[in-house]
């Protein structure tokens, strides 16, 4: 049976990230396909205690033994996964409903891999629209929704994986990192024009934090990385393929629901 795994990787998310899976976990998936839900608590011990309250049956939950960041964990549990389609979700963010059913939609008939994303519309921490500065520098209006996908989430094919490897172990911005690789190689996009998950802003997300911030010294060094990224291909014309950086984790067991 066809399946989708949405891998969620929290750390200092215990305020968010019940709700978040709660709205992973309302998903209607298209008929014949199952859900799975990967939650990896890059060792933060407040946010695993709050996961472990969750009580849901497509629930894994895993801690990774040493803070990693959120691609080392994503590449970690991806490497489990044997899914048909995987989807990156961040921790503090909420789904809306046609989320996954869209972006299915889109790929379970792709032959060859390819990537999916859909619009999003930014809210503060209790859900609110609220207009948000983007990293092109313009903002979004009052009702914060962004009219174009955003690097940070998005569904593929298991095959793209396979292409490219897997993340590099940035802190940020190798969500884009791999995106210019995967378009480098010419693996299809495909967007939702739907606005269908709003994206929470607070102050220790990775967009505001003073260390991870869109003008940040640190994002803007890995920008440069980027940019040496599209010269080499512009060379050698050749699939850069990562070789995934993955940590130890321990698979934990879930409440079930009585």
């Amino acid at each position: 049976m066809p399946s989708v795994a949405v891998i969620i990787a929290a750390r200092d998310a215990a305020p968010w990230i019940a709700e978040c899976v709660a709205s992973v976990a309302r998903q209607q998936m298209p008929h014949g396909w199952q859900l799975k839900i990967m939650v990896g608590v890059d060792h933060c011990v407040p946010t695993l205690q709050r996961v472990q309250q969750i009580a849901l049956r497509q629930l894994q939950t895993f801690m990774f033994t040493t803070r990693v960041g959120p691609y080392v964990v994503f590449n970690s549990l991806a490497h489990l996964s044997h899914d048909t389609l995987l989807a990156r979700f961040d921790a503090d963010d909420v789904m809306l409903p046609g989320y996954l059913n869209a972006q299915v939609e889109q790929l379970q008939w792709c032959r060859s891999p390819a990537i999916s994303q859909t619009w999003s519309a930014y809210t503060d921490e209790k859900l609110r629209p609220m207009r948000a500065k983007l990293a092109n520098g313009s903002t979004t209006g009052a009702d914060g929704k962004r009219n174009g996908p955003s690097d940070g989430q998005f569904m593929m094919s298991q095959s793209v994986i396979g292409l490219l490897g897997g993340f590099r172990p940035w802190l940020c911005h190798a969500d884009t990192e791999f995106l210019t690789r995967a378009r480098l190689v010419g693996i299809a996009f495909k967007t939702c024009c739907a606005h269908l998950y709003l994206r929470r802003v607070h102050a220790e997300s990775l967009t505001n934090s003073p260390l991870s911030a869109y003008r940040s010294e640190l994002r803007q060094r890995y920008a440069y990385e980027v940019a040496l990224t599209k010269e080499r291909f512009a060379k050698s014309r050749a699939v850069e393929r990562v070789t995934p950086a993955m940590a130890p984790w321990i698979r934990l067991g879930q409440r079930q629901r009585s």
